[in-house]
This record gives structure tokens, sequence and C-alpha cells, in this order.
């Protein structure tokens, strides 16, 4: 529960110029979650934004942004994030 707080948090002070940065890497993440069997670990998270050159503060507006649209979900481990339907075609 802490870890998501801390996101949530986060999501409310960052600007709005870095959730256009984030805007264009939405589909790639949601790529690479389609091919990961719809969910996505801590670990793998941070590699594929390093990998698609995301900073941590636009990492953070594009999840909530997802999250908030109905995209994705965190798993009952409260770190884990879920692709939903219909972007999870699994």
């Amino acid at each position: 529960m802490k870890f998501l707080t801390a996101v949530l948090v986060g999501i409310l002070c960052v600007t709005q110029a870095n959730a256009h940065a984030a805007h264009g890497k939405r589909h790639d993440v949601i790529e690479v979650m389609q091919n990961n069997g719809c969910k996505i670990s801590p670990e793998v998270t941070q590699a594929t934004l390093a990998k698609l050159k995301i900073k941590p503060d636009d990492a953070v507006t594009m999840i909530g942004n997802l999250i908030a649209e109905g995209i994705i979900a965190f798993d009952t481990d409260d770190k884990t994030l879920l692709l939903l339907p219909p972007e999870c075609k699994a």
C-alpha cells in the first residue's frame, strides 16, 4: 500500500510538460506488456523504461494516467502492473 501511495503522490507532483513527454511512449509500454503476458514486474518495468528512454517523472505520469484510464492496474502484490482488457487480449 505504501508503494501505491508513493506513486499517487508522485503523480500529483509531476508537471504538465512531463505528461506530454511520456504520452508519446504509451504505445511502446502497452506493447511490451502485451508481449509479456499482459503484466510487467517492477524489475522489467525499470529496464523497459530505461530502454525506451523514459524519465522517472514521466514514467510516474504515464503509469498514473494509464491507471486512471482503466488501461492498467496493480496486481495484488501492489508492485506488478497488469494490462486490462481490451488492451490485454490474452
